[in-house]
C-alpha cells in the first residue's frame, strides 16, 4: 500500500459527546426543544415537593383555615401534577426517539463495514475499531448513544438545581455550601480517575473478545463440526475459550473492584457531607435559631442538593461514557478509504476489450508484516490472454489477485488496465471489470436466482441464470427442487431452505461469475472441492467461456492449467518461471517437479515416479 501519510485525531468522550450532539441536531431537532423544555421542569418539581412540606407544616402552626389550606395546597399539588405528566410525557417521547437515533448509528456503521475499502476490513486496526464501534457492544445502566440527551438534560438540571438550592443554603450558611461543593470535587476526581481507566479497559477487552467470538464462531460452524468430532477437538477448543474468558474475566474484575472501591468513596464522602449538614440543621433547631417549617425546608433543601450532586457526577461519568462509545463510532467512521470514489476514467468497452493487464514493479506488504509479499514483480497479461498462476501455498497468488481487482494497493508500483491505473478509475466502477470466483465459498441466506444474479428480484434475467447454471453443472441439481430457482440456500437460517455440498457450492459461484459476464474473469482456487473429472469438465467450458475475455486462473492442480495460453509459477513473491506447460515441463524445474509429483498419484501401478528425485 502507498503510504498514508495520516496523522491520529485524539477521539475522546467529551468529543464523542459534541460528535453525537452535532448528529442529533441533524436527525432530530425537536428532541432537543423537548430536552430544552424538560430542564426546568425537572428542577421545579423536586423543589415543588420540598416546599409542599413546609407549606403545609406553616399553614398548621399558624393556624390557617381551611378554605385557605386547602387552596394553597391544591394550587401547588395541581401545579405539580401538571409538571409531572409532561415531565413522563416528555421522558417517553425523548427516549423513544433517542432509540431511534441510535439505531441510526447501527446502520451508519454497518454501512461502513461494508463498504470501506478492503484492506480495512482484512487490517487488524481495522477489526479493533470495528469491534469498538457497534453499540451492542457496550452493557450498563445509562450507558449508550441513546442515553446521551438524557444524561445532558439531567446534568443541566443538576446544574441549576444546584446553583438554585446553593443560594438559598448559602443565605442560611455559605459554610454548607462550601462543604457540599468541596465533597462533591473530590467525588468527580475519583470518577474521573476511574472513567481513564475504563477506556484503557475497554480497548484491551475488545483484543480479548475478538479472540473469544473467533473461537465461538469456528467451533460452532456446522461445517468444522464433522472435524471437530473426527479429530477430538473439543479439550482443545474448550482450552483456547477457557483461557481467552480467563483473561477476559481478569480485565473484567479488576475493572469492576475499582468501580467498588469508587462506590464505596462516594458514599462514604456522601455519608459525612450529609451527617455534617444535618447536625448543623438540628443544632440551629434546638437552639431556638430556626422554627419548624424552616427545618423542614432546609432539611429537605440539603437533601435534595445531595441529590442533585450524585446525579450530576452519576450522569457526568454515564455521559462520558457514552461519549466514549460515541467517539469510538466517529473513530471508525471516519477511519480513511485510499481507493477513487470520484470521478474516474472511463473503463474499456467495445474496441478496448479484452482487457490489457500488467503489474509494474509491483512491491507489497501486508500492515505489520515483517516480510514483503513481492518485491519489484513484472507481469503483463495480453488482451484475450488466458493465464494461469501456479505456486506451493504462500506463494503470494491470492494476494496477487487482491491487487489486481483493487482490494490493496501495491506499496510500490502500479496495477494498471489498459495502461492506465487501478488509482485512476474510480473503485466501485472499476470493480464491475472483474467476474470473481473465489475458493472461500460464501452463500447468502436467499435464493437461488438471487446467489446467481446477485441483484434486486425485478432485475435479474431468469433464463439467463438457468443458462449460467447449465454451463456450471448445476441445473439439474436445481430442476429437481420444487421452488426451482426460488429455492432458498443456507438451511440454518431458514426453515424452507437447502444446503448444498461442497463441489455444488463452487458449481454455484461460478455461475455467478458466468453471469456478471464481466471483461475479465479471475478464477481463485474455484474447484477444491471438485473431483479431477467434475474439475476437469468445468475448466473445458471455462476455456470455451472465455474466448472473448481476459482471464485470471489460480490453481492447486496443475493438470488443469495445461489450456491456458500461458502460465506463471511463483514462489516466495517471485515470477521464477513463465510459459507454457510443454515449456515449463521441458526446463525441468519448479513447475515441472510439482507436476511430476501431483501426477505420481494419478498413475496407475507399476507407473510410480521416483520420488526421491522428485523432491530433491
Amino acid at each position: 500500500m502507498k503510504e498514508k501519510g495520516k496523522e491520529k485525531t485524539p477521539y475522546t468522550s467529551w468529543k464523542g459527546v459534541g460528535y453525537a450532539l452535532t448528529e442529533l441536531w441533524r436527525f432530530d431537532r425537536r428532541l432537543f426543544l423537548l430536552c430544552l423544555l424538560r430542564i426546568p421542569v425537572l428542577v421545579l418539581l423536586p423543589f415543588s415537593t420540598v416546599y409542599l412540606s413546609k407549606l403545609v407544616v406553616q399553614l398548621v402552626t399558624e393556624g390557617a383555615q381551611v378554605p385557605r389550606m386547602l387552596a394553597s395546597v391544591g394550587l401547588l399539588v395541581l401545579g405539580m401534577v401538571l409538571l409531572n405528566v409532561f415531565s413522563n410525557y416528555a421522558a417517553l417521547v425523548s427516549k423513544g426517539r433517542a432509540e431511534l437515533f441510535e439505531t441510526k448509528f447501527y446502520y451508519k456503521v454497518f454501512d461502513k463495514v461494508m463498504d470501506t475499502d478492503y484492506e480495512n476490513v482484512e487490517s487488524f486496526e481495522g477489526q479493533t475499531k470495528r469491534e469498538r464501534a457497534f453499540p451492542q457492544n457496550y452493557s450498563g445502566v445509562g450507558v449508550g448513544l441513546s442515553n446521551i440527551p438524557e444524561s445532558l438534560v439531567v446534568i443541566a438540571s443538576c446544574v441549576f438545581g444546584f446553583v438554585f438550592y446553593g443560594v438559598i443554603l448559602a443565605a442560611l450558611n455559605p459554610f454548607i455550601t462550601l462543604l457540599l461543593i468541596a465533597i462533591t470535587a473530590v467525588n468527580y476526581f475519583a470518577l474521573t480517575h476511574v472513567r481513564k481507566y475504563e477506556a484503557a479497559y475497554l480497548e484491551r477487552r475488545s483484543v480479548y473478545e475478538r479472540r473469544l467470538n473467533y473461537i465461538q464462531y469456528h467451533g460452532l460452524d456446522a461445517q468444522n463440526g464433522k472435524d471437530i468430532r473426527l479429530y477430538r477437538m473439543l479439550p482443545w477448543f474448550r482450552q483456547l475459550f477457557k483461557e481467552a474468558l480467563a483473561a477476559r474475566d481478569r480485565e473484567v474484575w479488576l475493572f469492576v473492584a475499582r468501580q467498588i472501591l469508587a462506590n464505596v468513596l462516594n458514599h462514604s464522602l456522601v455519608f459525612i457531607r450529609d451527617g455534617l449538614a444535618y447536625a448543623y440543621l438540628i443544632y440551629l433547631v434546638l437552639s431556638g435559631q430556626m422554627q419548624v417549617d424552616d427545618f423542614i425546608l432546609y432539611f429537605g433543601l440539603i437533601s435534595g442538593f445531595s441529590t442533585w450532586i450524585v446525579s450530576l457526577i452519576d450522569n457526568f461519568n454515564w455521559l462520558a461514557r457514552s461519549g466514549l462509545i460515541a467517539s469510538n463510532i466517529h473513530e471508525y467512521l471516519e477511519m480513511p478509504d485510499y481507493l477513487n470514489r470520484g470521478p474516474g476514467a472511463d473503463l474499456p468497452q467495445g474496441r478496448d476489450l479484452p482487457c490489457a493487464l500488467e503489474f509494474k514493479d509491483v512491491c507489497f506488504r501486508y500492515p505489520g508484516a515483517e516480510q514483503p509479499v513481492f518485491e519489484h514483480l513484472q507481469l503483463t497479461v495480453k488482451p484475450g490472454e488466458k493465464l494461469a498462476i501456479v505456486g506451493v501455498n504462500g506463494a503470494g497468488k491470492t494476494t496477487l489477485v487482491k491487487l489486481l481487482c483493487g482490494l490493496y494497493r501495491p506499496t510500490h508500483g502500479d496495477v494498471l488496465v489498459n495502461g492506465k491505473k487501478t488509482e485512476e478509475y474510480n473503485r466501485d466502477e472499476y470493480y464491475t471489470l472483474f467476474s470473481t470466483a473465489f475458493q472461500d465459498v460464501h452463500l447468502l441466506p436467499m435464493s437461488i436466482a438471487k446467489n446467481v444474479a446477485m441483484c434486486p428480484e425485478e432485475q435479474i434475467d431468469r433464463e439467463r441464470v438457468w443458462d449460467c447454471l447449465r454451463k456450471a453443472g448445476l441445473a439439474e441439481r436445481v430442476r429437481g427442487w420444487k421452488d426451482g430457482l426460488d429455492t432458498n440456500l443456507v438451511k440454518g437460517v431458514q426453515d424452507d431452505a437447502v444446503d448444498l455440498s461442497g463441489g455444488e457450492q463452487q458449481k454455484l459461484i461460478f455461475a455467478r461469475a458466468l453471469y456478471r459476464d464481466a471483461p475479465v474473469l479471475v478464477l481463485d482456487e474455484p474447484t477444491a472441492a471438485l473431483d479431477p473429472i467434475a474439475e476437469n469438465q468445468l475448466y473445458l467450458q471455462y476455456s470455451e467461456l472465455a474466448q472473448d475475455k481476459t482471464s485470471i486462473f489460480i490453481s492447486h492442480r496443475l493438470s488443469s492449467t495445461r489450456f491456458c495460453d500461458r502460465i506463471v509459477f511463483i514462489e516466495n513473491g517471485k515470477i521464477t518461471e513463465m510459459g507454457t506447460h510443454d515449456e515449463l515441463m521441458a526446463q525441468g524445474g519448479g513447475y515441472a517437479k510439482m507436476f511430476e509429483i501431483q501426477s505420481y498419484y494419478y498413475k496407475k501401478k507399476g507407473q510410480r515416479a521416483p520420488l526421491a528425485e522428485e523432491g530433491a
